[in-house]
């Protein structure tokens, strides 16, 4: 590939989803032979974002920490942030210049909050192109947390500012087929798109009978049904319902386990200690990916419910193609993104309506009852990894990459 990549970022890289869905596939785009860099604003503490950028992309990478957040509501505050966006451009606008000086065409790829950095950086820069990363419904979101006028009124200004960056792109990528539908009808792109969904590692997360035999004997099990759920429980997560899940599952089969992997493994357990029902039968662990994919060896089968809103619609989890590619049988809420079609299409499991326990616990038990003695978990993962895994996909950032800066070559050999 002939142009160099500058990814950006505005968040910090301590967010889990960053490391395994930016960080990871830089990675390995950076191992198939793709120029990269890496410019982080609003990060929380510089060495520390460059710490963790370092342990994933290596030394040799160059890694810019343009700003740092801060916080707060007051009109310092607002100031502040005001006068930290102001410098963020400047040394964003100060590396571009640099790295474009040596002939390189350069693609700015600019995941989520970041385009409107990206839309900036294009438009000074006329020989740079910009990917517009989308990675969920901004407006949707401001509503779910924020209700009635208040939230209406931050959804219409989120959508304002997201039609002005994405009339800058030269292509957006998609974590669905159903977000990249609602973007088009909503800002009326006209640059090429690509659906590249949430993946998951297939080097870190696949079957394998030992790691299972060891994780299944660290807890307690022999041949006991595990039913798992792996990832946050913030607010959207519909922790409770994944409780009662499990709770309607154990009243109907004496055998079945329960497993929680979180990050938010202290809170989970003053949780699910108050569930009776669960007492000996379930059990939290917390840890890295590596340790989330030794819990997910030892599962039979993955849960993940999501009430039927607008930000659920267009969303494509972590957590569905780490189930997968562990070769768990998944029960997941249909309304969740591209999920139903893969689930139905691939045959990964069983799909119910929004986040209704009793629902989902008949499916879960209906899979243990199909599957007595657990079922093919590598032929279930290999259906899934030519959708949802890292390496699979691989080539469609890179293809997006080359179309993008062809698109660019083409503009500079016919314009004026």
């Amino acid at each position: 590939m002939k142009g160099r990549i500058v990814y950006l970022v505005d968040e910090t890289l301590e967010h889990p989803v960053l490391q395994s869905q930016s960080l990871a596939v830089m990675r390995r785009l950076i191992d198939a032979g793709v120029a990269m860099d890496l410019l982080v604003a609003n990060g929380v503490d510089q060495a520390r974002e460059v710490d963790i950028a370092r342990g994933f992309l290596g030394a040799a990478t160059n890694v810019v920490v343009l700003s740092t957040r801060y916080t707060g509501s007051s009109v310092l505050a607002k100031g502040q942030r005001a006068i930290r966006r102001t410098l963020t451009r400047r040394r964003a606008a100060r590396f571009v210049h640099d790295a474009g000086a040596g002939g390189k065409p350069i693609v700015l790829h600019a995941r989520g909050s970041a385009m409107h950095l990206g839309a900036y950086l294009r438009a000074r820069f006329k020989d740079t192109r910009l990917v517009a990363d989308v990675r969920g419904d901004s407006a949707a979101e401001a509503r779910f947390h924020l209700a009635g006028l208040g939230g209406e009124r931050r959804a219409e200004m989120l959508d304002r500012l997201e039609a002005q960056a994405l009339s800058h792109a030269d292509h957006v990528i998609c974590i669905s087929a159903t977000l990249l539908g609602e973007v088009r009808k909503r800002f009326a792109i006209a640059c090429p798109a690509t659906v590249i969904p949430c993946v998951a590692d297939e080097q870190r997360f696949f079957p394998d009978a030992d790691r299972r035999l060891e994780a299944r004997a660290s807890l307690g099990l022999s041949s006991e049904p595990l039913i798992v759920y792996a990832g946050s429980i913030g607010q959207w997560h519909q922790f409770e319902a994944t409780l009662d899940t499990f709770v309607a599952v154990a009243l109907r089969d004496s055998r079945a386990r329960f497993l929680v992997a979180t990050r938010d493994a202290e809170k989970a357990r003053a949780i699910v200690s108050a569930r009776g029902e669960l007492q000996g039968r379930a059990s939290v662990r917390d840890g890295d990916a590596n340790e989330v994919a030794r819990w997910l060896s030892a599962a039979d089968i993955g849960l993940l419910l999501r009430e039927p809103h607008a930000l659920n619609r267009v969303a494509c989890p972590t957590k569905f193609a780490e189930y997968a590619l562990s070769g768990l049988s998944v029960v997941v809420s249909e309304e969740i993104g591209d999920l139903a079609g893969w689930v139905r299409v691939l045959d990964l499991g069983m799909c119910v309506r929004g986040a209704d326990a009793a629902a989902a616990a008949e499916m879960c038990q209906r899979l243990i009852l199909r599957n007595p003695e657990g079922h093919d978990r590598k032929s279930l993962a290999q259906r899934a990894s030519s959708v949802l895994s890292m390496g699979a996909r691989l080539r469609d950032w890179m293809e997006t990459y080359e179309a993008t800066l062809r698109g660019a070559a083409a503009r500079t050999r016919l314009g004026p």
